[in-house]
């Protein structure tokens, strides 16, 4: 069995940077904000100050958890513009709460 140390598991912000560019993205500082960026988007993973406490694999759990929020959030923004677009009236108004509930 392999021990390591809780100083090996920490993370620097140099290890951060090199280990988000292994996996494709940049690291950026955003006001004390670790952000990732690849291809012109930005996603938040953690507070600065909460690297010096974070095993790299946590870090990478950060970064699949804002991916996949993301994913979710453009699923959930299509779907509700593909419904505001089929409930729609013809007279031009949005329908009421009251009229949809029924």
């Amino acid at each position: 069995m392999t021990h390591t140390s809780a100083q090996e598991q920490q993370l620097s912000f140099t290890d951060a940077q090199h280990l988000l560019a292994r996996q494709g993205y940049e690291m950026l500082d955003r006001f004390g904000h670790v952000h990732a960026s690849r291809n012109a988007q930005e996603w938040h993973l953690c507070l600065i100050t909460e690297l010096a406490s974070m095993p790299p694999v946590r870090l990478l759990a950060c970064l699949d958890e804002a991916l996949t929020l993301r994913v979710e959030h453009s699923i959930a923004l299509s779907s509700l513009a593909h419904g505001v677009g089929a409930n729609a009236r013809r007279d031009g108004r949005e329908p009421s709460i009251k009229q949809e509930a029924l």
